[in-house]
């Protein structure tokens, strides 16, 4: 108002008449024409803040500039109007790029389920192009897998609750079911009611496949396709629980294959799998219907007879499986012959649950290896009791090494032509405090299988050097340390033999390594002899222990840089009344001598046998007849006795 009476030129007295009614200056212009109209009049005075006159508003002036609000009101609202249609079309614009450029499929249907409109996706997804589903409803798209109930029930939340969300099973144009997860939402109108659905889907075929296959790694091993051991336990667990309800047997065959590593070692792991895979196949083809095979890993299957009718039947079904195994197979151009050993546990006979079913059809196996492979045994409780007792000897031996318990006791070997001391045999002696005395022939091949084999052999050694340095004012006595072939298979033992040999100030020649024949493996043929050649550069003495108890080449055996053979005590024990040892000994004596070696007689006890050897030229003896084997600190006063001049 102050703007329309501001002062145009003219004179107030010229135009105004008295009483003159005003306003302030900040008074709307609705406020000035109501003012005029309920006084009826024409003219009003505009004040400022400080009350002086600022003009005159007149009637039409005020009617004027309310025309003029008007148009730029509505120029404003129009202005605003174009902005926003302008905005609602780019926002149509960008959502149209959006669900053409998504890669979820998308489909909007009506509120009858009649499809208006797809996106690429959706072609893409199903096959079906936007010309050939509009105007259909999504059954066009049904797989045939889910029921009537399934779709009410989508509908019914689709109404309460405004969407649906989950995994369905439609079929593209193609015929191919797939999986998808589908999302439908309801759109409302102003007014709130449904005027369309929307409908948005993913493919999900490759995540099934992909959980598809962490089921299977889960419960199915991935080279042979075969339940692994969690499955087969689940299955054995379920099967003992029927069993127990219906009141019938059980039976579990652990089977094992005999000597798989050699095929691994020297044809490839790829060889090897491709046996276990044909094993796992022949297993398979064999067992009846009803029947569970299982790989637990390795060359380790079990089978699981859910129901026995008689325990014939299972032998004969344990010698089928044997005789499919131990058929031939050609890997890599080469036929196999693959054997297993088989031990069967039962319930409830032999255990209540899936753990000591296990457990002693495992014992049971080892056993069935123990009597010569290639064969099946039953579990009895038997097997339990030893394989606690072999349990207690592994933790008493641990502790023994630990502790250096074990101890040496040293038999002398005698000249037969002189009659003289040629040296001492070290054997391993060990009395525990719970166990008593231990043999050797069962620590030997405990601490073999257990890989204490080296731990036992460098103690021995050690034991030997040391005790060697004791007696070097008395005797220069040789003696005779055994070896395990594990022991030179080992790249670390030259090292700990020049170790003993310099921490105790030892002449080489004081110290005779006796290896067995089981050293004589064509596989490790090569090795073998580079590491005798090491040994015998040295100045160290090597012989053969127990000759003609085992296998050796004698063609290999001329290459070998050996100094002597030990006759074994079995071919010793019976002479000279036996005929077949007479032969035996006198076959070894003289191959021997053409081969330029000393022959070391083990086990002599009498003085017939003694005779008899020395007459045919045997160099050395060692026994009973001689001398039992003695305790460290008894060996000095036995010299004294023995070996005066020595």
């Amino acid at each position: 108002m102050a703007w329309v009476a501001e002062p145009s030129g003219h004179c107030l007295d010229d135009i105004a008449t008295y009483p003159l009614f005003s306003m302030p200056s900040g008074a709307s212009l609705m406020l000035a024409v109501q003012t005029l109209q309920q006084q009826h009049y024409r003219h009003l005075g505009v004040l400022d803040t400080s009350g002086d006159l600022l003009g005159l508003l007149s009637y039409s002036d005020v009617l004027a500039n309310i025309e003029y609000e008007y148009v730029n009101q509505l120029r404003r609202l129009l202005d605003e109007r174009d902005t926003a249609l302008r905005l609602s079309v780019e926002h149509l614009r960008l959502a149209t790029q959006v669900i053409n450029a998504s890669l979820d499929g998308i489909m909007i249907t009506a509120p009858d389920g009649t499809i208006e409109s797809v996106n690429p996706s959706f072609s893409e997804m199903t096959g079906y192009q936007q010309d050939e589903v509009v105007g259909k409803t999504p059954a066009l798209l049904s797989s045939g897998r889910h029921g009537e109930d399934f779709y009410q029930l989508m509908w019914r939340q689709l109404q309460e609750q405004g969407f649906w969300q989950g995994e369905i099973w439609n079929k593209r144009k193609n015929g191919e079911v797939y999986p998808e997860w589908l999302t439908i939402t309801a759109i409302h109108d102003d007014s709130g009611a449904i005027c369309k659905y929307a409908g948005i889907f993913t493919d999900i075929t490759d995540r099934k496949q992909k959980e598809a296959r962490i089921q299977s790694l889960a419960y199915f091993d991935e080279l042979t396709g075969l339940p692994n051991r969690r499955l087969f336990t689940d299955r054995l667990r379920l099967a003992i629980a029927n069993a127990r309800r219906h009141r019938h047997q059980v039976a579990l065959l652990f089977v094992d294959l005999d000597l798989f590593k050699r095929i691994n070692d020297s044809l490839g792991h790829l060889a090897g799998d491709r046996v276990l895979i044909e094993v796992a196949r022949r297993l398979e083809k064999t067992v009846r219907e009803g029947d569970s095979v299982a790989r637990l890993g390795g060359d380790e299957f079990t089978v699981l007879v859910p129901e026995i009718d008689s325990l014939g039947g299972l032998e004969c079904l344990a010698q089928r499986l044997i005789d499919a195994i131990y058929e031939p197979m050609h890997i890599n151009g080469r036929a196999l012959f693959v054997s297993a050993s088989i031990g069967i546990s039962l319930f409830p006979g032999d255990g209540s649950n899936e753990e000591q079913l296990l457990r002693f059809a495992d014992t049971a196996m080892y056993r069935s290896k123990e009597l010569g492979r290639n064969k099946f045994r039953f579990y009895n409780s038997e097997m339990s009791e030893r394989t606690r007792q072999e349990m207690r000897l592994e933790e008493r031996l641990h502790h023994a090494l630990a502790k250096g318990a074990l101890n040496l006791h040293y038999q002398p070997k005698i000249n037969l032509a002189s009659g003289y001391l040629e040296g001492l045999e070290a054997l391993l002696r060990w009395h525990d405090d719970e166990l008593g005395q231990v043999s050797p022939a069962e620590v030997i091949p405990l601490a073999e299988r257990l890989g204490l084999i080296e731990t036992l052999g460098t103690q021995v050694l050690e034991m030997v050097c040391a005790q060697l340095q004791k007696w070097q004012h008395l005797a220069r006595v040789p003696v005779a340390v055994n070896l395990s072939v594990l022991q030179l298979q080992s790249e670390h033992f030259l090292r700990v033999l020049d170790h003993c040999l310099s921490r105790y100030q030892i002449a080489p020649e004081l110290i005779e390594l006796e290896i067995t024949e089981s050293f004589f493996i064509p596989e490790r043929a090569e090795a073998m002899l580079a590491m005798l050649e090491a040994i015998r550069s040295r100045g160290i003495r090597l012989s053969i222990d127990d000759f003609g108890t085992g296998y050796s080449s004698l063609a290999y055996l001329r290459k070998l840089p050996i100094n002597a053979l030990k006759l074994d005590r079995s071919f010793v024990q019976n002479l000279p009344g036996s005929q077949g040892e007479v032969e035996i000994s006198l076959a070894v004596l003289g191959m021997a001598r053409g081969l330029g070696l000393e022959v070391i007689a083990e086990g002599v006890e009498t003085a017939a046998q003694a005779e008899f050897l020395a007459k045919h030229h045997c160099q050395q003896a060692q026994g009973f007849y001689f001398s039992r084997p003695l305790p460290a600190d008894a060996v000095p006063r036995w010299l004294e006795i023995n070996a005066p001049n020595q």
